[in-house]
C-alpha cells in the first residue's frame, strides 16, 4: 500500500491478529498530520486519530475531509479514533446525547464520523481500553468490507460463514457505512459464525429473511422481543439447540409456517 510513496513515519510496527480461524499480520505505520495541505498516504485501512482533549488535532481532520472521502471512494476502510480516553474516565459518565451538548470536542468528532459514515471509537493505550478489540475489529471490518463491496443486491447482506461473531465495533461500522444501506437490507445471513447473542437485530428494521443456522451457542431468548417485532417471512435456525432457541422462537417459526401454508 505504501509503494511509490515517500513519508517520514513516526512509528512502524506489526501486530499478529487471530480472528476466528484466520491469522494475519497488520502492519501499522503512523504519520503525524502537521497541516491541512499534507497528503494522506494511500492505504487499505486508515485510522484517523485525535486527542479527546485537543480540539486542534480534531480540526485538522475536519480540514482534510475531502482527501479522506477520496480515499473512501477507493475502498479504504476508515475509522475515527479518539485517543487518551483515560483522561475522560474520571469525569461523570454521560449519555451520548447529553455529552454532545456539554463536550464540544466530542460533538465535533460525532459530526465528522457522521459525515464520513464511519464509527467513532475512544481508546486509551495507557489503560488498554478498547485496544485489543480495535485490532480484532480492524481485521473483521477489512474482511467484511471486501465481501460487501462485491455484492450486487443492496437488500441482501451475506455475512455467513465468516467463522467469527462480528464485534460491537464491527456492527457499528456496518451500521454507519455509506456503502451498506442497512435500512434497505431485508435478507441477512449469519450462519456458522459462533454467534451467542442476537443483539445486532436492533440495527435492522426491514428484515424479511434471517439465517442464523449453525450457531450452536446462540441464545435468542434475550432478544425474543426484537425477533418478534421484525415480522419475518423466513427464519432459519437449524443447528441451534431447542433448549437455547426457546419455545418463543418455536412459536415464531410455527407462525411463519402457518402463514406460508395459507398463501
Amino acid at each position: 500500500s505504501f509503494k511509490d510513496q515517500t513519508y517520514n513515519f513516526t512509528e512502524e510496527f506489526d501486530v499478529n491478529i487471530n480472528v476466528g480461524q484466520i491469522e494475519a499480520i497488520i502492519s501499522l505505520k503512523e504519520v503525524e498530520l502537521e497541516s491541512s495541505t499534507q497528503q494522506i498516504v494511500k492505504t487499505e485501512v486508515l485510522l484517523l486519530c485525535y486527542d479527546v482533549q485537543d480540539r486542534v488535532s480534531l480540526d485538522l481532520l475536519h480540514e482534510i475531509t475531502p482527501q479522506i472521502e477520496a480515499l473512501q471512494g477507493e475502498n479504504t476502510v476508515t475509522l475515527l479514533l479518539g485517543l487518551k480516553s483515560d483522561l475522560l474516565q474520571d469525569q461523570q459518565p454521560l449519555e451520548k446525547e447529553e455529552r454532545e451538548k456539554t463536550d464540544p470536542i466530542y460533538a465535533s468528532a460525532i459530526a465528522l464520523a457522521h459525515r464520513l459514515g464511519i464509527p467513532l471509537i475512544e481508546i486509551s493505550s495507557l489503560k488498554g481500553t478498547n485496544g485489543s478489540e480495535l485490532l480484532s475489529s480492524l481485521m473483521e471490518i477489512w474482511i467484511i468490507s471486501r465481501r460487501t463491496l462485491q455484492k450486487s443486491n443492496p437488500s441482501v447482506l451475506d455475512l455467513g460463514n465468516l467463522g467469527f461473531p462480528p464485534s460491537n465495533t464491527t456492527w457499528e461500522f456496518i451500521r454507519t457505512s455509506k456503502k451498506i444501506d442497512i435500512s434497505s437490507v431485508d435478507t441477512l445471513s449469519l450462519q456458522n459464525n459462533d454467534i451467542k447473542s442476537a443483539s445486532f437485530l436492533k440495527f435492522f428494521n426491514s428484515l424479511k429473511s434471517l439465517d442464523l443456522s449453525g450457531n450452536e451457542r446462540l441464545n435468542l431468548l434475550t432478544d425474543l422481543a426484537r425477533l418478534t417485532a421484525l415480522r419475518l417471512q423466513t427464519l432459519e435456525i437449524s443447528g441451534v439447540p431447542p433448549e437455547i432457541a426457546g419455545r418463543g422462537v418455536e412459536a415464531i417459526i410455527k407462525n411463519l409456517r402457518d402463514k406460508s401454508k395459507g398463501t
